[in-house]
This record gives C-alpha cells, structure tokens and sequence, in this order.
C-alpha cells in the first residue's frame, strides 16, 4: 500500500498525537509541523484518526512503525468483514456450502479484493454494517432487547467512522413500519424510539464536535457538503456522466455475474411480493443491504466520483446470488447435490474471470484509473 493512500489518515492521527486532543478536539485535521496551524478536514466523522491514535499509543509509532502501524487496520477491518459476511450468510441460509460461496464470492469480487485493504472509510466501516445486518436479523427471529442493544450499538460505531452509518437505524425504521403495515408492537415502538434517540444524538454530537473544532463555525464542512453533495467543484458534470461513472465503476468491480445475479434476485422480490404477497425474511435483509449500500451513493452524489464509493453494495452482491442459489436449490435441486456444486463452481469461474483484468489493472497501473470515464476528461 503506498504512503499517498496512507497519509491523509496518518497526518489526522499525527494531529491528535502532536498537538493534543485539547487542539483538535477528537477532529480531523492535517498536520504540517508543530509550529504551524492544523488545516481542519471536517468533511467525516472523526473515527479512522482517532484509532490510530490509539493504535500508535498502544503499539508505538517510531521509526517503520509510524507507516506501518495504519496499514494495520484496515486488514483487521476487512477480516472481521470476512468473518460477518460467513455468519450472515450462515444465519440467512442455514447452508454451510452456502456460507463459504459467500466467502469465496466476497473474496475474489474486484471491489472487495482491491479496497478492502485500502485506508479509506468503506472497508473500516463495513464490519459494522454487517454488525447490524446480524444484530437486526437476530432481533427479528427471536425478539429480544439484547439484539436491539447490539443493533444500535452497531450502528453507533459505523455512524463513528462514516456517515453512512447513519442510513442504518433509518432502513430499520423504515422496514419495521412496512412489516407492521404501519401499526407496531409495544417491543417495535420501543426500537423505533431508541433508534430515533440514537439517530438524533449522534447527530447532534458529530456535528457539534465539528462545531467545536471549527472554532464555532461551519465552514469547512459546509465545503465537503458544497462538493459532495451539491456538485460545486463539478460544474461539467451532468446527471448523465454521474450515471455513467457509476455504471463503469460497477460492471467493472462487482462484474457481470453478480450484477445479473442481483438484477435476477431483485425481479424474484418483486415476483414474490406480487404472488406470495411477502418476502422471505433473509430476501428482506438482502434488500436493506441494498437500500443502505444505494443510500450513499444517492445521498453523495459527487463522491460516487471515487471508484470505491460503491463499496458498500459488497453485503448485496454476495448476498443476492447465495439467496438465489438456494432458492434455486430447495425448488429444482433437492436431490441433485453434484449439480448444485457445480452451479457454484460455474459462478465462482465466471467472477473470477470476468473481474481478473480489472485487478490486474489496479495492482500495475500505478493508481491510474483502469477504467474508462468521463471523470478522465474533468480531471485532465
């Protein structure tokens, strides 16, 4: 991994390290020398710089280990991710052959296999999210508080590092009123209170943090919100390039196969819903994955510009073709577990094979984009 993907988040670590808490306030800011003022990066919560500040306490930071000790989290992030993503899919299906296609899938996926490594919010963020999907899963199969403890507790953790985390309680809420049609148990007005609380707290607590370490303003976030959400720094690039990018950056690092397979499993939703009149409860955590992964790129429409701000689709697109793989397996398959295997087989072949060239590309190229967008022409 190259210091230049290391080093935004290293200097907001070195900020917290060199200059005290007491001067940036538990916020990101960049840091260029003790005698010369931090520049505020107020545009995310401040969660990556303040681990790896604790990270540096706790396993040092001189000499190799102030480059090396970064490198670290995202590896454990992304483990842990490999981990989640067995038992998600071990608890939807309850098929182990299943849970390890997931694993497979999840492993050789270009976006996975690629970002999963890099520092950047997605990758240390997406364990918790998974957290959550597991947690909620939990809570609605067996109704108890301790899942809903650990959904919220989930869901605080990704809003710490991403703002994406903040989409989670929402799809929740919103999947419990479709549920419930809109007339709630006592248990399920308890959780879309807390989930309200918790949503409205952490807001208030972020944002006031950057408040705080702005010196009483919000300047430098309003500049992220300005560029990221509203475009500014974008002012060529219509809806039709955005759509564009987001096409290529998708067919590219989840490829074909699973685009296909997700396109199939959501039409098998929509067939469901119209003759069974419901989904089966693991299609309906396989779609919030989807809504929460979509949230981001919707709710930041100018950082889809960023090949990975589609990293969070990865829970849907491993999920979607396992689902329908089983689907498929207790309707035509129930006595036919070689051609089962090799159905597997066929699509572990056809992503590894149509997403090879595009890791080549990434790991030879030198951090140049190995797709062609209309972002080539902006930024030239």
């Amino acid at each position: 991994m190259g210091e230049g993907l290391i080093s935004p988040y290293k200097s907001f670590a070195d900020s917290h390290l060199y200059l005290g808490l007491k001067v940036t306030k538990g916020q990101d800011f960049f840091y260029e020398g003790q005698d010369k003022s931090p520049r505020p990066y107020l545009h995310y919560p401040p969660g990556i710089g303040l681990t790896i500040w604790g990270m540096y306490h706790f396993l040092g930071y001189e000499g190799d280990l102030h480059l090396f000790v970064p490198q670290i989290l995202p590896i454990v992030t992304h483990s842990l991710s490999f981990l989640l993503i067995f038992v998600l899919s071990l608890l939807l299906t309850h098929s182990l052959i299943l849970a390890f296609l997931s694993l497979i899938i999840f492993t050789i996926t270009p976006m996975s296999l690629y970002y999963g490594h890099v520092i950047e919010h997605m990758p240390i963020s997406l364990p918790f999210i998974l957290m959550a999907l597991i947690s909620y899963y939990s809570f609605l199969t067996k109704k108890q508080w301790k899942y809903i403890i650990a959904t919220l507790i989930s869901s605080a953790l990704a809003s710490f590092y991403c703002w994406t985390g903040f989409f989670i309680l929402p799809a929740l809420i919103i999947h419990q009123l479709i549920i419930s049609r809109f007339h709630p148990i006592e248990k399920t007005k308890s959780f879309i209170l807390l989930a309200i609380i918790q949503e409205l707290a952490m807001s208030a607590f972020l944002l006031g943090q950057i408040y705080w370490a702005d010196n009483f303003t919000f300047q430098a976030f309003s500049e992220g919100f300005s560029r990221r959400i509203l475009g500014s720094t974008f002012e060529n690039f219509t809806l039709l390039n955005l759509i564009s990018v987001n096409w290529q950056f998708t067919r590219a690092l989840f490829t074909h196969p699973l685009i296909f397979s997700g396109l199939i499993f959501l039409v098998d939703c929509l067939r469901k819903l119209i003759f069974q009149k419901k989904l089966p409860l693991s299609y309906q955590i396989a779609v919030i994955s989807l809504f929460i992964g979509a949230a981001y790129v919707v709710v930041f429409p100018y950082n889809s510009v960023h090949e990975f701000a589609q990293f969070y689709l990865i829970p849907f697109f491993v999920l979607s073709p396992v689902l329908l793989l089983q689907e498929i397996s207790s309707r035509y398959l129930k006595r036919k577990r070689v051609l089962f295997l090799a159905i597997c087989l066929c699509l572990i072949l056809l992503v590894f094979i149509d997403g090879k060239d595009t890791i080549y590309n990434h790991y030879t190229m030198n951090g140049e984009y190995p797709i062609e967008t209309p972002l080539l022409e902006i930024f030239k």
